[in-house]
């Protein structure tokens, strides 16, 4: 049968009084305001909501020690000379496989999305031609130090957890987008798949595939040293979006210094990645409540949706009062039993 269109649970807006438009009042924060990358006390950032709701977040009662690595200019600038150099390199060998119709068939469409590129650009053009280059040298340091940094904060991070690996997070966002350019990805994707014995033919094939795609991209967010986590950081257009915005919009801030950080935490297995949900507040009311992937059909969610919203409501009343926020979103995660409700992360883009 169909996933049930009540999948989502849902708490719908209020109507405007006198029916006529909302109100939206002054401006809110957004991701392309200036003063979201260079303010340090922007709601944005990790550092600012993370210690308000820590008590209710995932890994709470975990031993794993939280660090904070200060980015620094010189490795922003390292990590945007190198996302800028692999898309020309990128460009050029796409052009010069179109060239040839006999090899076109056997790569991707575009060398960004081949982990392969990416492992080649960084063993043969950054570890050889860059450390033969006077600027470039420099860039290869700025991003060695970076990673022995990231080494150190995810040894601390797993310590006594119980967790064999660490997550990594830039002050405004993850490079949860860049794990589709690792070759692990594929390995978990493909194992996944087969685990579940999906039927082309069937039914819930979209939601078994989706679902498995969401695996595959949790999993590969593992960082157990330095190196993966820096090549999470590097092979991600967020982060490089978030590296160049701080940078361009500091330009005009003549009492700002370049100051993001790169948090990193236990990699936490407690939770279930398909029962995970996010919600939404404006102007200070919880507007809505969705299933995080719409389009996996769990039917946990629906045989046990109000003992799931209700738990949930219980965390989200807690995490509200603590933020002191007008306008977010905010992710929650259960434990596979249910049992169990925490806080993944806020966004206070809306």
């Amino acid at each position: 049968t169909h996933p049930p269109a009540h999948m989502r649970i849902a708490l719908p807006l209020p109507p405007a009084e006198g029916g006529g438009r909302i109100d939206n009042g002054p401006p809110q924060p957004s991701y392309w305001k200036p003063e979201n990358h260079v303010d340090q006390s922007s709601a944005l950032r990790v550092e600012n909501w993370q210690p308000k709701v820590a008590h209710l977040m995932l890994g709470s009662e975990s031993k794993g020690k939280r660090s904070v690595v200060k980015l620094g200019h010189e490795a922003g600038v390292a990590i945007m000379r190198y996302v800028e150099e692999a898309k020309m390199f990128a460009n050029l060998r796409d052009s010069k496989i179109k060239r040839s119709k006999s090899e076109a068939k056997f790569f991707p469409e575009s060398s960004m999305a081949d982990p392969a590129f990416w492992d080649e650009h960084w063993s043969e053009t950054v570890l050889k031609e860059w450390a033969e280059s006077k600027t470039r040298s420099h860039w290869l340091k700025a991003l060695q130090d970076l990673k022995s940094k990231l080494d150190e904060a995810i040894k601390k991070a797993v310590g006594e957890s119980g967790c064999k690996s660490a997550f990594v997070k830039l002050s405004v966002r993850s490079p949860k987008d860049s794990v589709f350019n690792r070759a692990e990805y594929f390995k978990v994707l493909k194992s996944r798949i087969s685990e579940a014995k999906v039927d082309a033919g069937g039914d819930e094939a979209l939601s078994t595939l989706t679902e498995a795609i969401r695996y595959a991209s949790w999993q590969t967010l593992k960082c157990s040293d330095g190196q993966d986590a820096l090549e999470l950081l590097l092979r991600s257009d967020r982060i490089y979006l978030d590296v160049l915005q701080h940078e361009l919009f500091l330009k005009g801030s003549k009492n700002q210094e370049f100051n993001l950080d790169v948090h990193v935490c236990p990699f936490e297995e407690s939770f279930d990645p398909a029962l995970e949900f996010r919600g939404f507040v404006a102007k200070g009311k919880r507007t809505s409540l969705t299933a995080y992937s719409p389009f996996v059909y769990d039917k946990r969610i629906i045989s046990n949706k109000k003992e799931i919203l209700d738990t949930m409501l219980k965390v989200w009343d807690k995490a509200h009062e603590a933020l002191s926020l007008t306008d977010y979103s905010i992710d929650f995660c259960f434990s596979p039993d249910l049992k169990r409700c925490w806080v993944v992360e806020v966004n206070a883009f809306l």
